[in-house]
């Protein structure tokens, strides 16, 4: 759950000041989601015909369509949640900067950087560098993103890539994603493939299958999370391989009010 404020000031000749304050809590305590006061978003920023610009916390370029073809619409019930390691990238950076162009033809493209606060005199600071270049026209949907983690100048970098799409038949949405986290001379690949069914105007099911294989198993990040570090099988050690299969029904009671119901299977297995 979240609240928060934004607003929008013309400047005239198409230019607007744009500002967002974003918080997530507990519904059930009524507690903040974390310590910050505006946890989710917070950013200043210009628009107009040369696109969006925001400075502050915002979500990444990749977070803009990490989850865009993602079967139960992304939901805690999706069938990679609990098997995609490419999951657990940092989504919306401290001290970033973040542009969006325009749309042309349907192409359109993010590109953002957050910065880290950790220099030392010997050692740089971490950074967030993160990309995407999407396609949205008629019933075709297709998206590439690439997002780079650094706990500092000097840490190895941890590589996240998303590739996905969808095509929309009418009587049901195919959706497909790639997923890839690398680290040094460890990888793990994942993919989904998923489909959306609209039963009636009013009922949804969606549901797929998901798989992860590969050497990393996990991340453990640093104390003021500018980065992570990626934990890996042991040399000549099997990868590990999780599967994952789901199924979910949306029911809308109104445009603003929705039921639903889920079930989700997991396998993890070395070998």
């Amino acid at each position: 759950s979240r609240f928060g404020f934004k607003g929008s000031e013309d400047l005239g000749g198409g230019l607007k000041a744009n500002f967002q304050l974003e918080q997530g809590f507990a519904l059930d305590a009524g507690t903040a989601s974390t310590g910050q006061a505006f946890s989710r978003q917070s950013w200043v920023g210009l628009s107009g015909a040369f696109g969006d610009f925001r400075a502050g916390k915002t979500w990444s370029a990749f977070d803009d369509i990490s989850g865009a073809t993602q079967a139960t619409k992304n939901s805690v019930f999706a069938p990679n949640a609990g098997v995609w390691l490419t999951t657990s990238y940092k989504d919306n950076p401290n001290n970033g900067l973040y542009y969006a162009s325009p749309t042309f033809g349907g192409f359109s493209g993010v590109v953002s950087y957050g910065f880290g606060e950790n220099k030392t005199a010997t050692v740089g600071a971490g950074s967030v560098v993160s990309m995407h270049l999407k396609y949205n026209g008629g019933p075709v949907y297709a998206g590439v993103a690439q997002q780079n983690e650094k706990a500092t100048a000097a840490s190895t970098a941890i590589k996240f890539t998303r590739v996905n799409g969808s095509y929309d038949l009418g009587a049901v949405k195919l959706l497909a994603s790639y997923g890839r986290v690398a680290s040094g001379d460890k990888s793990t690949k994942e993919w989904q493939l998923g489909v959306d069914v609209p039963v009636t105007p009013a009922l949804m099911i969606s549901g797929g299958v998901a798989r992860s294989t590969g050497g990393i198993t996990g991340f453990t990040p640093d104390a003021s999370y500018i980065g992570k570090t990626a934990n890996v099988t042991a040399p000549g050690a099997p990868d590990v391989e999780r599967t994952g299969m789901s199924v979910m029904a949306f029911y809308s009671l109104s445009k603003r009010t929705t039921l639903y119901i889920g079930m989700l299977v997991l396998a993890i297995l070395s070998g």
